[in-house]
């Protein structure tokens, strides 16, 4: 009989029970956030710099201004023959126009300098665009195939 009382009055395998239960949990809990705490900090993803223009019309011409960028960006440092294109109300902008930028032979559109058009612009259709005050005109600017500006601008004198 005294061993049946033991039995009913130790509370020992109830405690055992809830520590382990409780120990496995907080086990799982502190390998989980470090698994994750981990995992955040192993990959460093670098995102390349993306290249803005901003476009003004002003001064009877349209001014697009290459405002960001670098040497790491693959939107900058490019020529116009082959790292961007402009297009005035649909219509694409010969190369030629391009003359403005750069210094030097390199003829590279570094974040600083701008492309102005004005008077009349080449269009590689053969056609041109007169540039003038008080004109609306649809400027679309594409840089290594990818839009940066697409908006109409209003040129003021």
């Amino acid at each position: 009989m005294k061993a049946n009382r033991k039995f009913v009055n130790g509370e020992e395998a109830v405690s055992a029970v809830i520590g382990v239960i409780l120990m496995v949990a907080i086990t799982v809990a502190i390998a989980a956030t470090v698994y994750v705490w981990v995992t955040g900090f192993g990959v460093q993803t670098s995102t390349p710099e993306s290249a803005s223009v901003s476009v003004k019309g002003e001064n009877e011409q349209i001014r697009i201004l290459l405002s960001q960028g670098g040497p790491n960006s693959p939107y900058t440092n490019t020529t116009g023959s082959t790292g961007f294109d402009v297009y005035i109300n649909g219509s694409k902008v010969d190369h030629k126009e391009f003359s403005t930028i750069g210094s030097g032979a390199s003829a590279t559109w570094d974040p600083g300098e701008s492309i102005i058009l004005d008077g009349s612009v080449s269009l590689e259709d053969g056609g041109s665009v007169g540039v003038h005050s008080g004109v609306e005109y649809a400027v679309t600017v594409q840089i290594l195939d990818a839009v940066v500006f697409d908006s109409t601008v209003l040129v003021t004198s």
